[in-house]
């Protein structure tokens, strides 16, 4: 695992309902990439991404768009989670809107289904 885990050193459990985010960038830099993963554990400032199948590395910016909302966000950790791809976890940057904003309940917290 590289960077830290905000819940603990281990990869944290899938969460139970998972939605979908575009998250694009460049890679080393030079390459861009374009993938889908799935989206979890959302506050206003960030999130943790699933099933990243490029390798990314603390403090890379990536841009991520949920329902059609775009922004840009730092990686803040990264674990590597074998065949089922890499989970990261992100913090939107401080000018940049929350695209999940509205599956947030009270206080920031994940709405309930």
């Amino acid at each position: 695992m590289h960077g830290l885990h905000p819940d603990s050193t281990e990869c944290g459990p899938p969460s139970r309902e998972e939605m979908t985010v575009a998250v694009y960038g460049m890679q080393g830099g030079c390459k861009p990439f374009l993938e889908h993963a799935r989206l979890s554990h959302l506050s206003e400032r960030g999130a943790r991404l699933d099933g990243i199948e490029h390798h990314p590395v603390p403090g890379d910016i990536v841009g991520v768009e949920y329902k059609r909302c775009q922004a840009t966000a730092r990686i803040v950790w990264v674990c590597e989670r074998g065949s089922l791809g890499t989970e990261i976890g992100v913090q939107l940057l401080s000018s940049e809107p929350c695209p999940w904003q509205q599956d947030l309940g009270e206080a920031g917290c994940p709405a309930l289904a």
